[in-house]
C-alpha cells in the first residue's frame, strides 16, 4: 500500500523515524504503535496514483484519530470535553488578598491565544500570571472571576477565583450605626470586607498546547 501523494510519504516517513524513537511527537508515536513496521514501510517507501478506496480510508482514520484532543475526558455532550474538575467549599476572606496569596504560573503564548475563542465575556485584564473578568448582570450583581495556571503535581491546572457581589439597597446605604454600637467593636464580615470565595479547578494538563484547548472549554463552564 504506497501513499497516495508526497505529503503523505513525508508524513509516514516521519512516523517510521518514530516508531523507537521516545523523544519524538506524540502524535507520531501514536501512529506508529497503531500500525504495523510492514504498513508503515509500505506509506513511507512510494508515491503511486492508485485510488484504492481502503488506502484512503485507513489513512483518514489514522489522521482523524491523531488529531482527536485525547487529553480532554469525554462524555455525551455535544462537545465531549467536561474542563472542570472540581468545585471546592467556599471559602470566607478577603477576596483580593486569598487570590494574591496564590501565586501562578506564567501564562504561554498559546494560552493567551485561547482566551479569542471565547467570544462570549472579554477579560478587563490579563497579565504575565493572570486573567480577570469583571461582569454585572442584568440585576447589577457583579462578578470578578481571577484565573491563574497552578502547579497540580507533576501536571498544571486552571484555577479559577470567584466573588459575586450583590448592589447595596438605598436603605443600606443610609442606614446610620447600629444602636450601641461601639468603638473598637469587632465589624461584620461584610465591614470586615469579608467575601464569600468560590474557587473552581480544570482537569489537568502538562503543556500550554493542551492547557490552550483546555481554557477555552474551561471558560465556557465558570459562569463569567
Amino acid at each position: 500500500m504506497p501513499s497516495s501523494s508526497k505529503r503523505q510519504q513525508r508524513f509516514f516517513q516521519a512516523v517510521k523515524g518514530a516508531k523507537n524513537n521516545p523523544n519524538a511527537p506524540a502524535h507520531l508515536r501514536k501512529v506508529a504503535k497503531s500500525m504495523t513496521d510492514t504498513d508503515i514501510d509500505a506509506f513511507a517507501s512510494s508515491v503511486t496514483e492508485e485510488k484504492d478506496l481502503k488506502l484512503k480510508k485507513a489513512v483518514l482514520a489514522i489522521l482523524k484519530d491523531i488529531q482527536d484532543p485525547m487529553y480532554l475526558q469525554e462524555d455525551d455532550t455535544e462537545t465531549n470535553i467536561h474542563p472542570v474538575a472540581k468545585t471546592l467549599p467556599p471559602v470566607k476572606r478577603n477576596f483580593e488578598q486569598y487570590v494574591a496569596e496564590h501565586l501562578g504560573h506564567p501564562l504561554g503564548t498559546k494560552e493567551k491565544e485561547a482566551l479569542n475563542t471565547f467570544q462570549d465575556v472579554k477579560p478587563t485584564k490579563v497579565s504575565r500570571e493572570e486573567i480577570r473578568y469583571e461582569t454585572t448582570d442584568e440585576f447589577q450583581q457583579s462578578t470578578t472571576t481571577v484565573i491563574k495556571k497552578m502547579r497540580m503535581g507533576a501536571d498544571f491546572v486552571y484555577t479559577a477565583f470567584v466573588k459575586h457581589s450583590k448592589p447595596e439597597t438605598p436603605d443600606e446605604k443610609e442606614a446610620p450605626p447600629e444602636a450601641g454600637a461601639e468603638a473598637g467593636a469587632t465589624p461584620s464580615a461584610e465591614e470586615a470586607g469579608v467575601d464569600e470565595i468560590i474557587v473552581i479547578n480544570s482537569i489537568p494538563f502538562k503543556d500550554e498546547i493542551k492547557g490552550g484547548a483546555i481554557l477555552a472549554e474551561f471558560l465556557k463552564k465558570i459562569d463569567l
